[in-house]
């Protein structure tokens, strides 16, 4: 069965929307062995966290992403919490 060239357009449409909504919801956290703090919210730089206790110790969402900053040193493991989603 053929589909209509407008149907196909709709069927796009809606799948880059759905694309685009979903960046939207995630989330970017910061952490910053030497300047952060565990108790800031940690999604922007200037109140990034400290620690990987902090950050195993938050549940992430899919899409979600955890910076580092670059040249700094963290001992442990990392363990992150949470599940991602296919797509």
């Amino acid at each position: 069965m053929k589909t209509h060239p407008a149907q196909q357009l709709l069927r796009m449409i809606t799948l880059v929307m759905m694309f685009c909504a979903s960046q939207l919801l995630a989330e970017t956290y910061y952490v910053d062995a030497s300047k952060g703090s565990d108790r800031n919210k940690g999604t922007s730089r200037d109140s990034a966290w400290k620690s990987l206790e902090k950050v195993n110790s938050t549940t992430f969402e899919a899409g979600d992403n955890i910076r580092f900053k670059r040249g700094e040193a963290w001992f442990g493991q990392l363990k992150p919490k949470g599940s991602g989603k296919k797509g």
